[in-house]
């Protein structure tokens, strides 16, 4: 962080807000194990719901909780693995991306069996 203000300090403030405002981008655009956990959090809340084990309320509640949290949490997980890796910043850059590469594959993965789950079911239910 002291490099962060050294930067800032140093006349590069608008070159981070930009980095920051591109990372966020980039972020929202790129699914990640949060999002896996999240849409599966998501879907055994609405059961509990639908069978009357939560209110609409709790179901929200929880909803809107995971969907901040969850993700906030995977790149808090993300900055401390990176900041914690010992290397030079473009070592660290490219283990940054290849712990997001594998993030966005388990997610990719995770969203694919849900989506084949939701196409099997209407399969079987009868219409």
């Amino acid at each position: 962080m002291n490099t962060i203000g050294q930067a800032w300090k140093g006349g590069q403030g608008s070159a981070l807000i930009y980095t920051a405002l591109i990372a966020a981008v980039v972020s929202n655009f790129t699914p990640t194990p949060a999002d896996a956990i999240y849409f599966r959090n998501l879907q055994k809340n609405k059961k509990l719901m639908d069978e009357g084990k939560i209110t609409p309320k709790q179901y929200w509640t929880r909803s809107a909780v995971g969907y901040y949290n969850f993700t906030a949490a995977w790149y808090g997980m993300l900055l401390l693995a990176v900041s914690g890796y010992t290397g030079t910043p473009s070592q660290k850059l490219r283990f940054g991306l290849i712990l997001l590469s594998a993030g966005a594959v388990v997610a990719v993965v995770a969203k694919n069996i849900k989506l084949d789950e939701e196409i099997q079911k209407k399969k079987i239910m009868p219409v």
